[in-house]
């Protein structure tokens, strides 16, 4: 009964596929008389065909794009069958057909057909087997494939061997150049994960670091990473989580020796992998570090040679070589000795120490009787080192006692010689496990060598100093008896001097101050009638034109004015001068008198107003006045005109330093003046500036007579020490001051009432 398949369409519009049987109907005859017809709906089974051919079409074209073909083994017939892509992938036509177990055989490797055979066995014994080979393809080369086998079970009785075939020869060959630049590359290659381990690595990582591939691959990285450097890892690492290149980290890595090298790394995150290249830069690194060295070196030894010819401070120039050779040559202990005889007797004594905190200090004098070796080394005039770790009987005892009490087991004394003195430094070090360098020796003898130097120009320096000694002490003497009194003159003639200019700049000025209102007068009253010409006679004559324009009339007019202004707002300066001139001038009082300190002080700052304007380009100094309500104030007021003045100079000088030690000429300087009168009738004066500060040293000799720290020819030393004496000796106060290198200084007067019972004595 024939049949056929077509689409129909049903009442509501719907199409539907259809099978029709049709059986022709006959008479007795055999005629025939019509068609018996049977129609079934098959429209479910055609979209399941079609589905069943779409899907056989997409994984035969997943198999062609993945490579992956599949076979089967049947167990009874051992008839094998090929997918199409397993053609493809042994590279054998189709119209072959499926080779013979024999020909399949020829076709592996002869390195893997033993492989194939024991596989094929383990396989056909119920164990799935997973494995890679290779094959020869017909044009001689070497494909690398992926198995898989399993045996294919109908209930319970195993019916076919059934195996997949995947081409890996992109990947495997992938895989094998990736193995070769593992093992040839002079990098430091290495595959991490984010969780801190290796997971793989090339050959330099063991050839860098000593360890073998076992003991390395699978480990936690930061348990080679210097514990100093495990911070600044974990960061790196934090870094490539959030998919960030690392380039140029470093970091140091554990030996298997124990030692660290230092690796510079280039990471690359990719998913949960790192990907990083390193290099080994420890030689660059030491490199480097042995130049800073030499060049630290150098520049020390240039810096104490400009020092020995700038100073003749000996104890300054011992306390710099001690410092630096502790610092440069990281030793824990270094000291400065002299030695001396008295009586025949040797003594040594260390009058210069640094030290790290486990080492106890050695100052003091010592007996060198009781080390023979040491004195005898150092009268020899040659190097002496020491090893506690290799001790032997020819080393001084005492030497040997010594570096056990201190807790050092290398030692290092350098004798330094002059015509009439001898010394020597010397250096140890807690760890003995390395001996004393070349390089460290060297720059030991060098700074040796300029010591001697320093040590005879002092001796040079001293010498002069014990001839001219009773000659200064005279001297001295005399500057300090003479030295109120000089001082005192030269103020009554400078408050002359004062007052003398004052007068004759006012004569002057009071005529100029004078006649400039007139004058301002004269020239309104012609502008006025230069205006008034101009209305009346709006057309001037061609010369009176030319005449206006010549001149510049308009400029004239609108500029007098400005002018006449300007030599008036000059003449009051010039009378402000001249008013603070004249009170300042009263240095030569030596009355009590009741006065207004604030006008006192306010006259000072205007003669200063030069320095305070701010020279050779520097800021203008601002001047804070916090004036309380003062009463009149009973006082020495030449004199203490004269302390304000040196404050006040002491401030601004202090902060043209700071500036300069700053290298900031717009530093904002700011002195600050505080009054103030508590219930006793006491007067403070406060001078606080925000300059250079002072150190400890400074503060001990402030107030000392010729004491100073500016250079020579800048100033006497005698300003506050004046200040000093009139404050307490004339006026029963108090001068005080609090100071911080860096921060600023604060001077405080104190002013009692005075009677005057306590007039000048």
């Amino acid at each position: 009964m024939p049949s056929r398949v077509n689409q129909n369409i049903r009442k509501d519009g719907t199409a539907i596929t259809c099978e029709w049987i049709n059986t022709p109907l006959r008479d007795a005859k055999g005629n025939s008389v019509g068609n018996f017809s049977m129609v079934q709906d098959i429209s479910d089974r055609k979209q399941a065909e079609l589905a069943l051919v779409e899907l056989s079409r997409q994984l035969k074209k997943a198999q062609e794009v993945a490579h992956l073909g599949h076979w089967s083994l049947d167990r009874v017939t051992q008839k094998i069958t090929w997918s199409e892509e397993v053609f493809k992938i042994f590279s054998r036509p189709l119209e072959r057909g499926e080779p013979s177990f024999e020909e399949y055989l020829q076709q592996i490797h002869p390195d893997d057909r033993s492989l194939i055979i024991e596989r094929l066995a383990a396989a056909n014994q119920g164990i799935p087997q997973d494995f890679d080979y290779r094959i020869l393809s017909p044009d001689g080369t070497i494909r690398y494939l992926n198995s898989r086998l399993e045996l294919d079970f109908q209930g319970e009785q195993a019916s076919r061997l059934f195996g997949i075939v995947m081409d890996i020869t992109d990947r495997r060959v992938a895989e094998l150049e990736l193995e070769r630049f593992f093992t040839i590359s002079l990098d430091l290659l290495c595959i991490a994960d984010t969780s801190g381990r290796f997971r793989r690595l090339s050959q330099a990582w063991l050839d860098v670091l000593g360890y073998s591939l076992q003991e390395l691959e699978g480990q936690d990285f930061l348990d080679f990473v210097h514990p100093d450097d495990i911070d600044a890892t974990l960061a790196a690492v934090s870094n490539l989580d959030e998919g960030q290149t690392v380039l140029k980290f470093t970091n140091r890595y554990r030996t298997k020796a124990g030692s660290y090298r230092h690796i510079e790394w280039l990471a690359v995150p990719q998913e949960e992998l790192i990907y990083a290249a390193a290099r080994d830069i420890t030689e660059r690194v030491e490199a480097q570090a042995r130049l800073e060295a030499l060049l630290n070196r150098t520049q020390l030894l240039n810096d104490l040679s400009y020092q020995i010819r700038q100073s003749l401070d000996l104890s300054q120039i011992i306390e710099t070589v001690v410092d630096s050779v502790f610092n440069q040559l990281r030793v824990d202990i270094c000291t400065f000795v002299r030695y001396w005889e008295e009586d025949g007797h040797p003594y040594s004594e260390t009058v210069h120490e640094k030290r790290c905190p486990e080492v106890p200090s050695r100052v003091g004098i010592y007996d060198l009787a009781q080390h023979p070796f040491y004195h005898q080394s150092l009268l020899k005039n040659q190097i002496s080192t020491f090893n506690l770790q290799n001790a032997g009987k020819n080393y001084d005892q005492g030497i040997y006692e010594f570096c056990e009490s201190v807790g050092v087991s290398l030692y290092l004394m350098l004798p330094i010689r002059t015509s009439g003195e001898v010394a020597c430094l010397e250096l140890g070090r807690i760890d003995g496990s390395q001996e004393w360098r070349r390089d460290e020796i060297e720059l030991l003898e060098s700074l040796g060598m300029q010591i001697a130097i320093a040590m005879q120009q002092a001796a040079l320096y001293q010498t002069a100093q014990r001839q001219t000694q009773e000659l200064q002490a005279a001297y001295q003497e005399l500057q300090e008896t003479q030295v109120q009194l000089i001082q005192a003159e030269k103020m009554s003639s400078l408050g002359q001097l004062v007052a003398g200019i004052a007068h004759e700049i006012n004569n002057p000025v009071s005529f100029i101050y004078g006649n400039l209102e007139p004058m301002a007068g004269y020239a309104s009253n012609l502008l006025e009638i230069i205006h008034a010409y101009q209305d009346t006679y709006p057309q001037p004559t061609t010369e009176l034109s030319q005449l206006v324009e010549e001149l510049d009339l308009p400029f004239i007019i609108d500029d007098l004015p400005k002018i006449i202004q300007s030599m008036k707002t000059g003449a009051d300066r010039i009378r402000d001068i001249v008013t603070s001139l004249r009170t300042f001038s009263r240095l030569d009082e030596a009355q009590l008198k009741d006065i207004d300190l604030h006008e006192n002080i306010d006259s000072t700052l205007m003669i200063l107003q030069n320095q305070l304007n701010g020279r050779s380009g520097n800021a203008e100094i601002e001047i804070i006045r916090n004036y309380g309500n003062l009463s009149k104030v009973e006082c020495y007021i030449g004199l203490l005109n004269q302390v304000f003045m040196n404050l006040l100079v002491n401030g601004i000088h202090a902060i043209e330093e700071r500036r300069e030690v700053e290298n900031n000429p717009n530093y904002r300087g700011v002195i600050t003046i505080t009054t103030h009168q508590d219930e006793s009738g006491t007067i403070l004066i406060s001078v606080q500036d925000n300059g250079i500060g002072m150190t400890e040293q400074v503060k001990t000799k402030i107030f000392e007579p010729f004491f100073t720290t500016k250079s020579v020819g800048s100033g006497t030393g005698m300003g506050l020490p004046t200040s000093y004496q009139i404050v307490t000796k004339y006026h029963q106060g108090t001068i005080d001051f609090d100071s911080t290198l860096g921060v600023g200084t604060t001077f405080r007067v104190r002013l009692p009432q005075l009677k005057q019972s306590g007039i000048l004595a």
